[in-house]
């Protein structure tokens, strides 16, 4: 037996495709379809999408049909594609939503509509200032809302919502794959563990003499930095760990800081989930950053699962805080990891080389969807679209 996964070349984004094929029509997976308004590739979403749907209803002569769809945060850079006409016509077994997005949890309800609201605030604050390019980089953060509508209300078939949180070690059975099963391993819930976004030190990709924390905002645009106290009245409710809430204390935050602290927040209620399928673990932790990776870590019984994942999808597109130094130099072993991103001027260090270049220490690989391939060599046996539209990896499983 075997599983495939498609990387769709959307740019800065994320869509794969996930097909295991048995007797009859294959079982199929799509995870995001999105990509970021400023780091598109020569591809449209439009053509993606069309590619999936028409993939897939070949599979028979009657309506399109995906198995299970994930949309692992908000981030418009993973949901926008779902903004299409066409996915009302596609059949859905389940939807798979990180638990922020269950409209009957009080505190999912909560956490989002204080996120919309701080969104929305740095938006009109960049927007009314005629500052368009800052206003688009918060647009990120304010999910498509027609994209969500489809995840949550659209699709034929009326397909089951899961809405997921982290669950340990414990597999959970995969409908329509004999003998496979699905470990979620997050988001957390534990609210203290969505607020620390940057790992500490011994955990970043950092170069020799780099910087451990960037400048800030108010470095870069000095208009627009805001007091301690105008920050905490406005943004009290972003989620920053004990050591950022603290500096807030001392020293003036920019909204600039606020709109990249709310982006960076979003990111921990990623969807992550490992797939088993035979003897093959298939990991897809959408953007998480160190708040959702450091429970896993602590829990033997997890990092026992994670030590044998066959095929990693990378973390946050390869960038410095979305992998942990301790996932790539230890946990992670014969791994094919899978890059989807497309290098931004504003985002220099987006593949971190670091990072890159620690999964690809043999017998580990990557394969990148960068259409030139710059970021990784290319990997034998992988399958590409002959205009660059995709790249596939076929496991054994």
């Amino acid at each position: 037996m075997t599983a495939t996964v498609r990387m769709y070349n959307v740019g800065f984004g994320d869509a794969f495709l996930v097909t295991v094929p048995k007797r009859g029509r294959p079982w199929r997976m799509l995870v995001d379809c999105g990509v970021h308004m400023h780091g598109a590739s020569t591809h449209d979403l439009d053509s993606i999408v069309e590619d999936i749907i028409a993939t897939i209803a070949a599979d028979s002569d009657s309506r399109a049909r995906l198995d299970v769809v994930v949309a692992t945060h908000r981030h418009r850079d993973h949901i926008a594609g779902f903004d299409n006409e066409r996915w009302h016509d596609v059949e859905v077994g389940e939807v798979w939503l990180p638990w922020v997005e269950d409209p009957e949890d009080e505190d999912a309800v909560n956490l989002r509509n204080r996120q919309q609201a701080a969104a929305l605030s740095l938006h009109g604050h960049f927007a009314t200032g005629g500052e368009d390019d800052r206003a688009a980089f918060v647009m990120n953060s304010l999910s498509n809302d027609d994209a969500m509508w489809v995840l949550q209300n659209g699709f034929a078939g009326r397909p089951k919502r899961r809405y997921v949180s982290a669950q340990g070690a414990k597999a959970h059975p995969l409908p329509g794959v004999r003998g496979g099963c699905v470990y979620f391993l997050g988001p957390p819930r534990d609210p203290r563990d969505l607020a620390v976004m940057d790992p500490p030190k011994n955990q970043r990709w950092l170069r020799a003499g780099e910087l451990s924390t960037p400048a800030t905002g108010a470095d870069l645009f000095p208009g627009y930095a805001v007091s301690a106290d105008d920050f905490k009245r406005r943004y009290e409710h972003l989620a920053v760990d004990d050591k950022l809430r603290e500096s807030f204390k001392e020293e003036p935050v920019d909204t600039l800081t606020a709109a990249s602290l709310l982006d960076r927040a979003v990111n921990n209620t990623s969807v992550i989930f490992l797939l088993q399928v035979g003897d093959a673990l298939l990991l897809f932790p959408g953007d998480a950053q160190w708040g959702a990776w450091r429970p896993l870590l602590d829990d033997a019984d997890v990092r026992s699962l994670l030590g044998r994942t066959t095929l990693y999808k990378i973390s946050h597109h390869g960038s410095h805080n979305g992998t942990p130094v301790e996932v790539a130099d230890e946990v992670l072993r014969d791994v094919t990891s899978l890059l989807s991103v497309r290098p931004i001027d504003r985002w220099a260090h987006i593949p971190k080389k670091e990072l890159v270049d620690a999964l690809l220490k043999a017998p580990r690989q990557v394969v990148s969807s960068i259409e030139d391939a710059a970021a990784a060599p290319t990997v034998e046996g992988v399958r590409c679209h002959p205009r660059g539209l995709w790249k596939e990896v076929t496991v054994v499983t």
